[in-house]
């Protein structure tokens, strides 16, 4: 894992090998939170950790702690995950 430390307002790039660029900014901090903003084209799907690991305790807890097998590259995700997650980033999307 890369650790970069970045003030309000800065931001990093992520480029992925098929020319996604996916903007990463540092929107405000507040205590103990951080609030960031995703600039990336629709087909990028950005979810909160916990909505992925509910999905994951739905198929059966795939992998163990916080850092799920699948989510380490170390098993490919089912066609029935990748199908729960599209469904539930699509209902994210309209609310």
């Amino acid at each position: 894992m890369l650790a970069v430390r970045r003030k309000e307002g800065e931001s990093v790039y992520l480029f992925v090998p098929d020319q996604t660029r996916i903007g990463v900014s540092v929107v405000r901090i507040e205590g103990d939170q951080v609030k960031l903003g995703f600039d990336a084209s629709i087909q990028v799907g950005i979810l909160r950790s916990e909505l992925v690991e509910q999905e994951l305790a739905k198929a059966g807890g795939i992998g163990g702690g916080n850092y799920p097998a699948m989510l380490r590259g170390e098993i490919p995700p089912s066609t029935q995950f990748l199908q729960n997650i599209s469904t539930r980033y699509a209902k994210l999307q309209r609310e």
